[in-house]
């Protein structure tokens, strides 16, 4: 094979190992669309592992309003409602995962919105707590005291 058959493998790669695919709608839309994920999908922990964790930092103010960014199909979302928290807002840019949890959980409240743009949940909206358990899961494999 070429010399540049083999460097331009090698930026394919490095392309791939960047990770930088997670970063678009266009993947997580395929993604959800193609079954990937299935039907629920957990990044790192289990809801059950982090529940705990959860539980304390809401300090079991069931009328809290919270935000629940990157929701994707995760289960924490029925968790809290069914532990008793209705005011959980889950939300995504991923319309396909949206359309699916709309479908699937009606009773739970989901929008499709980028959290990312200035004003995505408009200038009135306060939450009490913002919930991401990407970065639970992050802060949770770290094993940091956060």
């Amino acid at each position: 094979k070429s010399l540049a058959t083999l460097r331009q493998r090698l930026n394919l790669l490095r392309v791939d190992s960047s990770r930088s695919w997670l970063g678009r709608k266009e993947y997580w839309d395929a993604a959800y669309a193609s079954g990937r994920y299935k039907d629920s999908y957990e990044w790192n922990q289990t809801c059950e592992t982090i529940w705990p964790f959860v539980l304390n930092t809401l300090e079991h103010r069931l009328e809290a309003k919270i935000l629940h960014v990157g929701c994707g199909n995760s289960r924490l979302g029925r968790m809290l409602h069914d532990d008793g928290y209705i005011n959980v807002l889950n939300v995504d840019y991923s319309r396909v995962v949206i359309k699916m949890m709309q479908q699937s959980q009606p009773e739970l409240q989901f929008l499709c919105v980028d959290c990312a743009e200035s004003g995505a949940l408009g200038e009135a909206d306060h939450f009490d707590f913002c919930l991401d358990k990407g970065a639970i899961d992050s802060l949770f494999e770290s094993n940091c005291d956060a």
